[in-house]
Protein backbone atom coordinates (compact mmCIF):
# COMPACT_ATOMS: atom_id res chain seq x y z
CA UNK A 1 0.00 0.00 0.00
CA UNK A 2 1.97 3.30 -1.10
CA UNK A 3 1.73 6.24 1.48
CA UNK A 4 1.36 9.82 -0.07
CA UNK A 5 2.26 12.64 2.16
CA UNK A 6 0.91 16.58 1.93
CA UNK A 7 3.85 19.29 2.83
CA UNK A 8 1.71 19.87 5.89
CA UNK A 9 1.81 16.07 7.08
CA UNK A 10 5.30 15.45 6.50
CA UNK A 11 6.72 18.59 7.93
CA UNK A 12 4.64 17.34 11.11
CA UNK A 13 6.13 13.77 10.69
CA UNK A 14 9.78 14.76 10.13
CA UNK A 15 9.89 17.27 13.34
CA UNK A 16 8.88 14.51 15.66
CA UNK A 17 11.20 12.19 14.46
CA UNK A 18 14.11 14.66 14.20
CA UNK A 19 12.97 15.90 17.59
CA UNK A 20 13.00 12.57 18.86
CA UNK A 21 16.26 11.55 16.78
CA UNK A 22 17.87 14.54 19.29
CA UNK A 23 16.27 13.21 22.47
CA UNK A 24 14.51 16.36 22.61
CA UNK A 25 10.84 16.94 24.37
CA UNK A 26 8.35 19.42 22.60
CA UNK A 27 8.91 21.88 25.27
CA UNK A 28 12.95 21.88 24.50
CA UNK A 29 12.20 21.83 20.75
CA UNK A 30 9.92 25.05 21.59
CA UNK A 31 12.83 26.31 24.06
CA UNK A 32 15.27 26.34 20.66
CA UNK A 33 12.99 27.76 18.57
CA UNK A 34 12.51 30.89 21.27
CA UNK A 35 16.08 31.26 20.69
CA UNK A 36 15.64 32.32 17.38
CA UNK A 37 13.41 34.55 17.45
CA UNK A 38 10.27 31.79 16.84
CA UNK A 39 7.87 32.72 19.97
CA UNK A 40 6.76 28.62 20.01
CA UNK A 41 5.79 26.82 23.04
CA UNK A 42 5.37 23.00 23.66
CA UNK A 43 1.64 23.04 22.77
CA UNK A 44 2.40 24.80 19.11
CA UNK A 45 5.14 21.83 19.06
CA UNK A 46 2.58 19.25 20.30
CA UNK A 47 -0.69 20.81 17.76
CA UNK A 48 2.36 20.63 14.78
CA UNK A 49 3.42 17.06 15.41
CA UNK A 50 -0.42 15.69 15.86
CA UNK A 51 -1.79 17.41 13.15
CA UNK A 52 -4.33 20.02 15.09
CA UNK A 53 -2.07 22.87 13.87
CA UNK A 54 -2.30 22.63 9.85
CA UNK A 55 0.61 24.75 8.30
CA UNK A 56 4.03 26.54 9.62
CA UNK A 57 5.13 29.70 8.11
CA UNK A 58 8.13 30.20 5.86
CA UNK A 59 10.09 32.14 9.02
CA UNK A 60 9.06 29.04 11.19
CA UNK A 61 9.90 26.42 8.66
CA UNK A 62 13.72 27.43 8.39
CA UNK A 63 13.97 28.05 12.29
CA UNK A 64 13.07 24.42 12.10
CA UNK A 65 16.19 23.15 10.04
CA UNK A 66 18.04 25.55 11.76
CA UNK A 67 17.78 24.49 15.30
CA UNK A 68 17.26 20.63 14.07
CA UNK A 69 20.62 20.98 12.12
CA UNK A 70 19.00 19.97 9.14
CA UNK A 71 18.70 21.27 5.10
CA UNK A 72 15.50 22.56 5.11
CA UNK A 73 15.19 20.24 2.31
CA UNK A 74 15.01 17.26 5.10
CA UNK A 75 12.45 19.10 7.12
CA UNK A 76 9.83 19.14 4.60
CA UNK A 77 10.08 16.26 2.55
CA UNK A 78 9.86 12.95 4.18
CA UNK A 79 12.63 10.03 3.33
CA UNK A 80 12.05 7.17 1.12
CA UNK A 81 11.69 4.48 4.28
CA UNK A 82 9.17 7.23 5.90
CA UNK A 83 6.86 6.73 2.27
CA UNK A 84 6.49 6.54 -1.05
CA UNK A 85 4.95 9.01 -2.13
CA UNK A 86 4.48 13.14 -1.47
CA UNK A 87 2.11 15.07 -3.27
CA UNK A 88 4.22 18.70 -3.18
CA UNK A 89 1.48 20.32 -5.05
CA UNK A 90 -1.91 19.30 -5.59
CA UNK A 91 -2.24 16.38 -8.74
CA UNK A 92 1.93 15.72 -8.41
CA UNK A 93 2.41 13.09 -6.88
CA UNK A 94 6.51 11.97 -6.87
CA UNK A 95 8.78 9.43 -5.24
CA UNK A 96 10.46 11.78 -2.12
CA UNK A 97 13.99 11.38 -4.52
CA UNK A 98 12.14 13.26 -7.28
CA UNK A 99 10.46 16.28 -4.37
CA UNK A 100 14.35 16.32 -3.17
CA UNK A 101 15.67 17.15 -6.45
CA UNK A 102 12.61 19.44 -7.32
CA UNK A 103 13.34 21.16 -4.60
CA UNK A 104 16.65 21.76 -5.04
CA UNK A 105 16.32 23.16 -8.01
CA UNK A 106 17.42 19.73 -10.25
CA UNK A 107 14.48 18.06 -12.05
CA UNK A 108 11.08 20.19 -12.94
CA UNK A 109 7.95 17.91 -11.90
CA UNK A 110 4.70 17.51 -13.34
CA UNK A 111 3.92 19.45 -16.60
CA UNK A 112 6.49 22.05 -15.50
CA UNK A 113 8.43 23.95 -18.74
CA UNK A 114 11.78 22.27 -18.30
CA UNK A 115 13.45 25.64 -20.21
CA UNK A 116 11.67 27.76 -17.84
CA UNK A 117 12.27 26.18 -15.25
CA UNK A 118 16.03 25.99 -15.65
CA UNK A 119 16.30 29.17 -17.07
CA UNK A 120 15.96 30.78 -13.38
CA UNK A 121 19.10 29.08 -11.82
CA UNK A 122 21.70 31.15 -10.61
CA UNK A 123 24.91 30.93 -12.30
CA UNK A 124 27.15 29.23 -9.72
CA UNK A 125 24.21 26.96 -9.71
CA UNK A 126 24.45 25.79 -13.18
CA UNK A 127 27.38 24.02 -13.23
CA UNK A 128 26.47 22.00 -10.65
CA UNK A 129 22.84 20.95 -12.31
CA UNK A 130 23.91 20.61 -15.75
CA UNK A 131 24.38 16.76 -15.78
CA UNK A 132 20.92 16.58 -14.55
CA UNK A 133 19.21 18.64 -16.79
CA UNK A 134 21.08 16.35 -19.37
CA UNK A 135 19.52 13.05 -17.58
CA UNK A 136 15.66 14.70 -17.00
CA UNK A 137 16.03 15.20 -20.96
CA UNK A 138 16.86 12.11 -21.47
CA UNK A 139 14.42 10.20 -19.32
CA UNK A 140 11.55 12.52 -20.50
CA UNK A 141 12.54 11.45 -24.37
CA UNK A 142 12.41 7.84 -23.19
CA UNK A 143 9.89 7.64 -21.68
CA UNK A 144 7.94 9.58 -24.50
CA UNK A 145 9.11 7.12 -27.63
CA UNK A 146 10.75 4.46 -25.90
CA UNK A 147 14.30 5.63 -27.19
CA UNK A 148 17.16 3.93 -25.05
CA UNK A 149 19.43 7.67 -25.17
CA UNK A 150 21.85 4.98 -27.00
CA UNK A 151 21.07 6.46 -29.86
Amino acid sequence: MSQTRRPHRAIAERVKTLRQGRGWSARELADEMVKVGIPWDRSIVANLETGRRASVSVEEFLALAYVLDVAPVNVLVPTESDVTEFEPVQGQVVDPMTAREWIRGRQPIGDQNMDTYFSKIAGSDFVSIYGALKKAQEARARAAGGDDGNG
